[in-house]
């Protein structure tokens, strides 16, 4: 029915029909599935935003603490230090005050966060007490300070930071302010001598925790039973909720419950946890405006679309009858024709029409390479076989053999045994690539042959690690260049011809390095082969077809990056480097 509908329709029609229906699709679908994805976004930005809030608001209460603790344990080291040379000092009390009122202005000095400071404290074993403080005046209990202080600190803890404390539970006030105690055990011979006290605002942290507020309740747990906090929406929360929601919570932990998310972070050197409560609820306020304000930013889009769409389709569905002419003719006749048809305008038919005529330009170069790479390939691998057959090398070999054999020289069995390991290699299987160790031992049975035939003219040495052996190689490209270095390097040199084949890896490749000591290359003629082998001169080519071919099957097969290098100095070496891929030879 639809497919009747449209038939009738010009393509102008049926484009903007598509275009109104997918826009109409697109917004129903959005109304459906927005608030799903919306809300998934907000819940992962709001964990892992909140998280990270957690994370720095722990970080800033611990690094207050920190700062008091560093500042107090200095006065703690010098009270130590006067009580270990004469414990008797805390009993002469009015020398000691003394000490003890110096001790004070350099807290507050020093204090990056003075404004946290109450008062600080110390209890000796015997009864003595010592006192300090800028705002509060008052007087001690009539208590043991001493016992009751100490039952508070931790013995495997230089610091202990208590709970949350009043005045009156060391001072008899009526200002009634409460306060968070720094704990220290001043200890001579491994023994509790006295403890020394320092005396924070609770309101102060209560105010930092408010300040860090946004859309959540922060939480400072000191025990179980003890929390600071600074929930301003009391009827949703008292502090017997607070108990209830955040009692079986560990530290350092994220709970997804019903109506809120809670993240829980330690507080450090303490046994406090700082926990964050974000209600859901904010979530689904937050998703429910960011959906409208894009409905109707997708709604304004839509009618902007359809205008802008009405006038580009008009303007593009000309151009295309022009241009599927011209490639039907080209289906049509089977001549890869370009598009005749130049648009106006640079819009997606212009691509269009450009993107095919390069497309055809390059199917007509691509069919032109692979003629002559196919040419090549066919020349490459009759010169192969050729090399395989070589019958003045055949010929010579088993003279050598013979020579042996009617000397009945020991040397015989090995020649022949090199000869056959030297055809066996050499036979072609169809592929291209073969196994490092197989290459290397192939040119080594062509080595061992030339060397009994040549006995003190030449010796050689192969450097390859086991790692490397099974590398992909070239099948058969080794031997010509090690036969090339033989007969214009050793043979023409006066004494021992010496040739050395080194494997190794260099720049994420594997360089095979042939090295003679032959006679080496004239000036001229060697520049005449590098441009050869960097295809400068076509003419050159013949003169070299060797290592030519050997350099050109290598950029066939692995890619123009590969390839051979080779330079000389007359009368002292030749070196030549085979390039080629570091690759696994099973995973080519």
């Amino acid at each position: 029915m639809l497919r009747q509908w449209t038939k009738g329709l010009s393509l102008q029609k049926k484009i903007m029909t598509v275009v109104l229906g997918n826009m109409v699709v697109i917004l129903f679908s959005m109304v459906l599935f927005m608030q799903a994805t919306v809300y998934r976004n907000m819940q992962k930005e709001t964990i892992s935003g909140n998280g990270e809030r957690l994370v720095q608001i722990d970080r800033n209460i611990s690094l207050i603490l920190n700062q008091i603790a560093e500042d107090t344990l200095d006065i703690y080291s010098d009270i130590q230090k006067k009580i270990g040379v004469s414990k008797d000092i805390l009993n002469n009390h009015r020398a000691f005050s003394i000490y003890f009122a110096q001790y004070y202005p350099m807290l507050i000095k020093a204090m990056r966060s003075y404004r946290y400071i109450h008062s600080m404290m110390l209890f000796t074993k015997d009864g003595e007490e010592y006192y300090q403080s800028t705002n509060v005046a008052g007087n001690f209990l009539q208590e043991d300070l001493y016992a009751k202080t100490l039952e508070m600190a931790d013995p495997n803890k230089i610091i202990t930071w208590s709970t949350e404390l009043g005045e009156n539970f060391y001072l008899d006030t009526d200002s009634n302010k409460k306060i968070v105690s720094e704990i220290l055990e001043i200890k001579i011979n491994y023994k509790t001598e006295a403890l020394f006290v320092v005396n924070i605002y609770a309101e102060e942290l209560e105010n930092f925790i408010e300040n860090a507020q946004e859309n959540e309740y922060l939480v400072l747990q000191l025990n179980q039973n003890n929390m600071i906090s600074s929930v301003q929406d009391t009827s949703r929360f008292t502090q017997e909720d607070l108990y209830q929601l955040l009692e079986s919570i560990d530290r350092d932990n994220f709970v997804n419950t019903s109506d809120y998310y809670i993240f829980t972070e330690k507080i450090e050197t303490t046994d406090w946890k700082l926990s964050l409560i974000y209600p859901k609820r904010q979530i689904n306020k937050n998703s429910f405006e960011s959906i409208s304000s894009v409905l109707i930013l997708i709604f304004v889009f839509g009618i902007g679309m359809f205008c802008i769409n009405l006038v580009i389709v008009k303007e593009v569905t000309n151009p295309i009858n022009r241009v599927t002419k011209d490639i039907i003719q080209t289906v049509e006749t089977g001549k890869l024709m370009p598009v005749s048809f130049t648009p106006k305008s640079n819009d997606e038919v212009s691509s269009l029409v450009s993107c095919y005529n390069k497309l055809i330009e390059k199917v007509q170069d691509d069919c032109e390479r692979i003629e002559k790479e196919q040419h090549l390939r066919n020349a490459m691998y009759l010169q192969m076989l050729q090399m395989q057959i070589n019958p003045h090398f055949l010929y010579n070999t088993l003279e050598t053999l013979k020579c042996l054999i009617i000397m009945q020289d020991e040397k015989a069995e090995e020649m022949a045994g090199a000869i056959g390991d030297f055809y066996k290699g050499a036979l072609i299987d169809g592929d291209d690539v073969t196994r490092m160790g197989d290459e290397i031992y192939h040119v080594q049975s062509y080595l061992k042959i030339m060397k009994l035939r040549y006995r003190k003219k030449m010796d050689y040495k192969i450097n390859v690690s086991d790692e490397l052996m099974n590398n992909i190689a070239l099948k058969l490209s080794l031997q010509p260049v090690v036969e090339n270095a033989i007969i214009h390097g050793i043979q023409q040199k006066h004494g021992l011809g010496y040739i050395e084949i080194n494997v190794y890896r260099k720049n994420r490749k594997v360089q095979i390095e042939i090295v003679d000591n032959g006679t080496g290359i004239k000036e001229e003629y060697l520049k005449s082969l590098q441009n050869a082998l960097s295809e400068i001169s076509e003419k050159e080519k013949n003169s070299h077809i060797g290592l030519v071919n050997v350099n050109k099957r290598i950029q066939l097969r692995f890619g123009d990056e590969y390839g051979i290098q080779i330079d000389s100095v007359e009368g002292e070496y030749t070196r030549v480097i085979l390039i080629i891929p570091d690759s696994n030879y099973y995973t080519v």
